[in-house]
């Protein structure tokens, strides 16, 4: 099995633009960057709940593998994660790293991605 086959997800990934408002004031938005691109989402490896200022706050750490030459970087955004049946498994992940990946013979085979999300506990 190649090891595309392995990516069974796919994910919208956003950048922040500067765009302008009806009245000209400088705005910083999230848009599409690319659409149904190919991924594989690990589980959390453990998350830790923590309090800040009264509020239960769930932290979860996640790992994206995408394909060589995927177009993602730290400053960008994942949106939503989903299955093959068009479940959502997560949104709004934040990178915090993106490490290409070397196979045996020293090239570059895929991109693994750390990533992060904060949310108010439920």
């Amino acid at each position: 099995m190649s090891y595309a086959g392995l990516l069974g997800h796919t994910c919208t990934i956003q950048e922040r633009v500067e765009r302008e408002d009806r009245l000209g004031n400088k705005r910083q938005v999230w848009v599409d960057k690319a659409k149904d691109v190919r991924c594989r989402l690990t589980n959390p490896r453990g998350g830790e709940i923590y309090t800040d200022r009264s509020q239960d706050v769930v932290k979860a750490d996640h790992t994206l593998y995408f394909l060589q030459g995927t177009d993602i970087g730290e400053s960008d955004r994942i949106l939503i994660v989903k299955d093959r049946h068009g479940n959502t498994l997560a949104e709004n992940l934040d990178p915090l790293l993106v490490r290409p990946v070397s196979g045996l013979l020293g090239h570059q085979h895929h991109l693994e991605v750390p990533c992060v999300l904060f949310r108010q506990a439920a």
